[in-house]
């Protein structure tokens, strides 16, 4: 089967003959399906195809990059997307050296979201893991130094002898302090998926922005070996520590935002941390009593915890909270593993009130 792709030294279309013949692409009612054989990397694919809109992928680059992989072979997943990485990375060196700091940041934020595809099927022990995010991680410090005005990559001492990686981003406009979210992403997550989406959107409206790699998530994971961990409102407290230390941040005005197994984590730290005023728990986690079987898991999710290090069950502290009002979520339910006298998990905060004092955030 003949198939276009990107020679490896330039953006230049080249033919690929190494591809198989597998079935055609089908569009219908799950949406667009590149390999109707091979589900899971379908569903990657579109992960970094709908980062487009975000300025985190091209359309042509990642259709062209698809015809060259063969989604049977994982291998080939890894080697197309490095590929059209290190080529966004050419271009905005060149563009850097030239002067063009606005084509350079593009660039590499594009290259940060070729090289996270590239890494998602690495085997945990595979050297090559590491090495791709550590890609990963320059094109977004890369890409942060030219934004205006400009981020930074920072670590938040989580006070037991470990820290977390953040990037710290202050907003484009607004007043002289500025109200600030504490983003985190999913399970397979990290900070930098977060950059161009949820960090552009909050910075263009005034909010400063702290993105944050949990325990078990991006380099907390790959770098530091940071497991997942039950009381997760912990760290996220001393990221609220961190905020607070910084003069030009109101820090009456902290808000947190979760995406997916991060929704979790949001709804929790609201649950135990005060100083947090408002919270977006964006997740599809319904309980975590879920049986495996009816969310392809191995194993089922045990109470009170996650997935620690390849264990499930680790408990959380054996302590109660009434902390449920004064949120308003973005999806219809929202789910929190706060237990209480019975251990009973999974509270769901249903009616919430509204504060009773206005936050006067920016709109």
């Amino acid at each position: 089967m003949l198939t276009c792709g990107l020679h490896p030294e330039s953006s230049t279309i080249m033919p690929s003959h190494d591809v198989p013949m597998i079935s055609p692409p089908l569009y219908g009612g799950p949406g667009w399906i590149m390999w109707p054989d091979h589900p899971e990397p379908s569903l990657q694919f579109l992960r970094t195809l709908g980062a487009a809109q975000d300025g985190a992928s091209t359309i042509s680059e990642c259709f062209l990059t698809a015809g060259r992989i063969d989604p049977g072979n994982r291998e080939s997943w890894h080697r197309e997307w490095q590929r059209i990485g290190d080529i966004n990375v050419q271009r905005a060196d060149a563009a850097l050296a030239g002067g063009n700091r606005s084509t350079a940041g593009a660039n590499y934020l594009r290259a940060g979201g070729y090289y996270r595809a590239s890494e998602i099927y690495l085997a945990p022990t595979d050297a090559r893991r590491v090495e791709t995010f550590a890609k990963v991680a320059s094109s977004s410090r890369s890409c942060l130094g030219l934004t205006s005005p400009a981020g930074q990559a920072v670590s938040i001492d989580v006070g037991d002898g470990t820290s977390l990686d953040g990037y710290l981003l202050k907003p484009e406009h607004g007043p002289q302090r500025s109200p600030a979210v504490i983003c985190f992403g999913g399970l397979d997550g990290s900070k930098d998926e977060l950059l161009p989406g949820i960090a552009r959107h909050l910075r263009s409206r005034g909010f400063a922005v702290l993105l944050v790699d949990m325990p078990g998530q991006g380099e907390a994971l790959r770098v530091r070996g940071m497991a997942i961990r039950p009381d997760s409102e912990t760290p996220i407290a001393r990221c609220v520590d961190f905020l607070l230390d910084i003069p030009d941040i109101d820090g009456d005005r902290i808000g947190i935002y979760g995406a997916s197994l991060g929704g979790v984590y949001s709804a929790r730290a609201a649950a135990f941390e005060r100083r947090i005023k408002v919270a977006v728990c964006r997740t599809a986690w319904c309980s975590t009593f879920t049986p495996a079987c009816s969310i392809g898991w191995r194993r089922p999710i045990h109470r009170g915890g996650i997935f620690c290090n390849g264990r499930s069950g680790a408990r959380p502290p054996r302590k109660s909270s009434k902390r449920a009002g004064s949120f308003a979520w973005q999806t219809s339910w929202a789910i929190c593993d706060v237990p209480t006298s019975s251990f009973r998990a999974n509270t769901i905060f249903w009616d919430c009130k509204p504060p009773s004092t206005p936050l006067n955030l920016p709109a």
